[in-house]
């Protein structure tokens, strides 16, 4: 598991699929931001990201996911 940049995108290996996937801090669902829901990863993952995601992280992502995605 790592940190892939500064706006806390997270790249995770699931062994069970074997395939990598990428955790972000928050998403945007009909215009509203909210926190990414991580209640079905490991333990190992969740106490990453809650450590990583702080408030600062998570402000940054959504920011530039506002000024760089075209909806």
């Amino acid at each position: 598991m790592e940190i892939i940049d500064n706006i806390g995108s997270i790249i995770i290996y699931n062994g069970t699929e074997d395939r990598y996937e990428l955790l972000v801090p928050r998403v945007k669902v009909s215009g509203t931001w909210t926190d990414s829901d991580i209640s079905g990863e490991t333990a190992e993952v969740k106490n990453f990201c809650e450590e990583t995601w702080t408030d600062e992280i998570k402000t940054a992502y959504q920011s530039h996911i506002d000024e760089n995605l075209v909806e």
